[in-house]
């Protein structure tokens, strides 16, 4: 038990960069010295291993902080980030075609050149390749001219932390290009050098798709080589929707039965030769031998979390069977899971490593008590019973991870994985890759295999599309509170098979208590009155929440942009806030950077009523299917103000103007929500004529926050809404390094001139505004994401 107390110790104090700033180095000597001062003298009593433990949280804390910040060294690639465009030249390590088009290249940068001059430069690098024909290859030397950018978050709760997934590869900078034309190999570059293993991947890769049809091709990639940008978004969503997206990523599944079948072979071959038996029994020998050919698929497969937990699982059980000893499968999870960490801290907080080791430890802890009690089954019913135990095990594991990451339960998996695992893991995987061994020998035979292979996928996805769309079965989208995932992750620690002494039942109990508790402290708190503007880019989507109900005033957009705001950055954020359902989604004027992530939530949460001034059959196809799909009622606001709640206490009212214009956002929709002389004044992108109908209209109350209208642009008369509204508080949403200068210059100075305290979710993230003793309290979010900064009275 000694090495899962020392993994729950440092994977604390890895835990503790997401709350706590990074100290520096004099902060970890310090304490460093003083817990090994504390440590010795108490070195020999049965108090000594607390320092130590201690200490080796402080020490997983410094490690998960240093490798979240580039390397400090001067000629690191992070130090020519976010400056004017230069050329870059490096060597391509691996190349990835993305699901949605184009390619993702990571490469290993060489030198920068400016104009004449050219600086060596270290580090990795992620190059996003919008369309085209890639023609470079793993290995070679290329050049493209580009600006580089540190990537950063977005800064709203329930959002993908992509650079935190970046940097536990080591990869701090990352480069777009929009052709792949324009990207130049260095043929006879003197350093050029192949990388073979992963142009063999890509060769079988390619082979793969030659031979086997197009529907099937990116199954069997991503099945055999983890290659996954073969399959389809559509496809993603079947697998995902039906519950066995896990068994076409390359995982603990798939990596175990090769090292069965490669087992049975070598033990086969061992075992022709009496004097290698006399010598070693084939039992301690061969999965030694077996460590090579597996390192190479490891390595040849993408080299994944659950891989390499199971490689290092079976190096060590082959270690341990060649010096004939034995541990228990826990301590030998928990030591791996240690190992991992200690070489990658920041492998603790992707999705990938807590799935894989989750569903691990579920298994290895309630299947082994599961089957204790069918051992009098007869071997034709434990065999389908085992396999719906463990999948049982695997899921209830995964369960807080998968809901936290992926929002969304699917309760056919419980019986898609009954029909799926044998076509695909026992079917499929082993004949693909017995398939591929023979490809140097014959193509017949290899392409044959492969066939049959794509012919086994086809049927098991057939089979899982029909179970998905029963009814009761279809995928239900769940987004997790902090306070739920607490109360989850009490409830299957209760329901740990502890025993049935007294004493197990007090642990029960306080579990639950502590549960409880935590789970109550943690829930979220919405004020009467509160606006929430979550930072989608260059974009608009506010949450408006007065009395109890919440209406979301557009829904962002970032066009030319691979991501949806909607199922991304304002999905998740409502999800975390513990917003189950819409009072009113209100679209204030048709532009793709207010309208694109709307199809997302309308799908996703119940909206009781969507408000809209532009003509239905303007909107995008999409929104408008999801709209019917979903049965939404249509309330087309027609001119001035419709008051949607207006009593002496508090008011939500919405102002239209006149839909003549040529200019789109001089129609926009004006949304006022006040409360107790306090009131905030969202105006989308009105400005001009729009705000002239809404001076002469009027205000149903007191602005004191004001939403600065179209990003902050200084074409929308800052300084005239200023003057005439007063208000004390203004925020603006707008996108981080945004090519059109938002907010402008002039609007920020407007601001200054007067004395108003301006936010800003391009530097500040999601921003919080709610009514505290008749004032406004802005919580808002630092730029790293880390922590939330300390509420500031507007």
């Amino acid at each position: 038990m000694t090495v899962i107390v020392l993994l729950a110790a440092y994977a604390t104090g890895i835990g503790l960069t997401c709350v706590i700033a990074p100290w520096d180095t004099t902060g970890y000597a310090l304490a460093s010295g003083l817990l090994l001062l504390a440590w010795m003298p108490f070195r020999c009593s049965r108090w000594g291993w607390l320092p130590v433990t201690i200490l080796l949280c402080l020490g997983g804390f410094m490690q998960a902080s240093l490798a979240l910040k580039a390397p400090v060294v001067h000629n690191h690639i992070s130090r020519f980030a976010d400056k004017p465009a230069a050329v870059i030249e490096g060597r391509i390590l691996t190349s990835e075609k993305r699901t949605n088009g184009g390619y993702r290249l990571l490469t290993d940068v060489q030198q920068v050149l400016k104009g004449r001059t050219a600086a060596k430069a270290t580090g990795r690098l992620l190059l996003y390749i919008k369309g085209g024909e890639l023609q470079a290859r793993p290995g070679q030397i290329i050049r493209w001219r580009s600006s580089l950018r540190q990537p950063s978050r977005f800064g709203n709760p329930g959002e993908f932390n992509y650079p935190l997934y970046l940097a536990a590869r080591g990869i701090y900078v990352t480069s777009f290009l929009n052709r792949a034309e324009d990207l130049t190999v260095l043929a006879n570059h003197p350093a050029t050098e192949n990388s073979y293993l992963e142009n063999w991947r890509h060769s079988l890769a390619t082979h793969i798709k030659e031979v086997v049809p197009n529907d099937a091709a990116g199954f069997l990639q991503s099945l055999l080589l983890g290659w996954r940008g073969g399959i389809s978004v559509e496809q993603r969503q079947l697998l995902s929707k039906s519950g066995v997206a896990h068994l076409f990523a390359i995982s603990g599944l798939h990596f175990g039965l090769l090292a069965l079948l490669l087992y049975q072979l070598g033990k086969w071959l061992y075992t022709r030769s009496q004097r290698l038996v006399l010598w070693c029994p084939p039992q301690r020998i061969v999965p030694v031998l077996l460590i090579v050919p597996l390192a190479v698929y490891l390595l040849l497969t993408g080299n994944a979390w659950a891989t390499q937990r199971a490689f290092l699982m079976a190096t060590t059980v082959a270690l341990l069977f060649a010096r004939g000893r034995r541990t228990h499968p826990c301590i030998l999870l928990a030591t791996v899971a240690f190992c991992l960490l200690l070489c990658n801290p920041l492998a603790l907080f992707q999705p990938g490593f807590q799935l894989s080791f989750s569903g691990v430890a579920g298994i290895l802890i309630w299947l082994p008590h599961w089957q204790r009690k069918t051992a009098d089954y007869a071997k034709l019913v434990r065999w389908p019973l085992t396999l719906i135990m463990t999948t049982i095990a695997a899921t209830l594991a995964t369960a807080p991870v998968s809901l936290w990451h992926f929002h969304q339960f699917s309760p056919a998996g419980l019986l898609t994985n009954l029909f799926a695992i044998p076509l695909i893991a026992w079917g499929a995987v082993p004949l693909g890759l017995l398939s591929l061994a023979t490809l140097p020998f014959s193509d017949l035979l290899a392409d044959t295999g492969l066939l049959v292979a794509s012919k086994l996928v086809t049927l098991a996805i057939k089979i899982v599309t029909t179970i998905s769309q029963w009814p009761g079965l279809t995928a239900i989208p769940c987004y997790l509170t902090l306070s739920t995932l607490i109360l989850l992750i009490g409830l299957l620690m209760i329901c740990l098979p502890f025993g049935r002494q007294r004493t197990h039942w007090l642990t029960r109990s306080a579990l639950l208590v502590a549960t409880v508790t935590a789970a109550w402290v943690t829930q979220p708190q919405i004020a009467e009155l509160q606006v929430t503007a979550i930072s989608v880019g260059q974009g608009d989507a506010t949450l408006v929440s007065l009395a109890g109900s919440h209406y979301l005033v557009d829904g962002g957009g970032l066009p030319g942009s691979s991501i949806d705001p909607g199922e991304q950055l304002v999905g998740p954020a409502l999800g975390r806030m513990g917003v189950r359902q819409l009072a009113g989604v209100i679209l204030t004027h048709n532009h793709p950077d207010h309208t694109s992530g709307l199809t997302y939530v309308v799908q996703r949460f119940p909206v009781a009523k969507i408000y809209l001034a532009a003509e239905i059959s303007d909107l995008a196809p999409e929104l408008q299917q999801a709209l019917h799909d979903k049965e939404v009622p249509i309330e087309r606001l027609s001119k001035g103000w419709t008051h949607l709640m207006n009593d002496e206490h508090r008011g939500f009212s919405l102002f239209t103007p006149a839909q003549r214009s040529r200019d789109k956002n001089e129609r926009s929709v004006a949304v006022f929500a006040g409360r107790h002389g306090q009131g905030a004044l969202l105006t989308a992108d009105l400005f001009g004529a729009g705000l002239s109908q809404l001076a002469e209209e009027g205000l149903p109350g007191r602005v004191t926050l004001l939403k600065m209208s179209h990003h902050g642009s200084r074409h929308a008369e800052p300084l005239r809404y200023l003057e005439w509204l007063k208000p004390t508080t203004v925020f603006v949403s707008a996108g981080r390094g945004n090519p059109y200068g938002f907010p402008h210059q002039q609007t920020l100075e407007a601001c200054d001139r007067q004395q108003v305290e301006v936010f800003r979710t391009d530097t500040q993230g999601m921003l919080q505004f709610s009514i505290v003793n008749d004032r406004w309290h802005s919580t808002t979010v630092k730029e790293d994401g880390r922590v939330k900064g300390k509420p500031r009275q507007g």
